[in-house]
């Protein structure tokens, strides 16, 4: 079990340098979870106070982006949904601007056939805010039936305009990615199956 799991880290850390060095987004300087939420703690307000919009706006706004991303939701909706300053971490990569994000964004529809995400809820707690979705991600030549599905909680906080200043998932990575990835997804389901 124990030379399973170290074949796997080993496996797992060699994609994570291989698909580095496969990007070409420009690399920014990363600052961690906890000096954005530092940095966004004068500027976060609770949506729906007066003159911020208010919670439903912002969420719709913020599905048109997400519920069919496409180059063209990217380039129509990232400006309204995301602040200039937005620190975001999807799991995988951590950028810092709305134009590294929308790029990103761009890149990442421009890769697969089909990206959706319905958003199941949202709960907030001041000007903490936590919206429970469920993705679906359509890889190039893959059947609709194979299509990769993934459950997460993103952790936001918003500008006056309404607009994301902080963008943290969470989400399950291993289900929803690297389980289809070859030799890795092997692994991963030879190792649940033992546990």
């Amino acid at each position: 079990m124990k030379r399973c799991l170290t074949i796997l880290l080993l496996i797992v850390v060699a994609f994570v340098v291989l698909v580095r060095s496969l990007d070409r987004t420009p690399k920014v300087p990363e600052t961690d979870y906890a000096g954005a939420i530092s940095r966004t703690d004068p500027v976060a307000v609770q949506l729906g106070s007066e003159g911020v919009p208010a919670a439903d706006q912002v969420f719709t706004r913020f599905g048109l982006l997400w519920s069919n991303l496409t180059a063209a939701s990217v380039a129509e909706h990232a400006t309204n949904v995301y602040a200039e300053a937005v620190w975001f971490n999807d799991t995988l990569k951590t950028f810092e601007g709305r134009p590294a994000v929308a790029d990103y964004l761009d890149q990442t529809a421009r890769r697969v056939d089909a990206c959706t995400v319905e958003i199941v809820d949202v709960a907030s707690s001041g000007v903490e805010y936590y919206v429970r979705w469920r993705m679906t991600v359509l890889p190039p030549e893959t059947d609709p039936a194979d299509a990769w599905r993934s459950i997460g909680v993103t952790h936001m906080r918003f500008d006056r305009e309404g607009r994301v200043l902080l963008h943290q998932d969470y989400w399950d990575a291993a289900g929803g990615l690297y389980e289809h990835l070859p030799g890795i997804g092997w692994i991963l389901r030879n190792i649940r199956a033992r546990l």
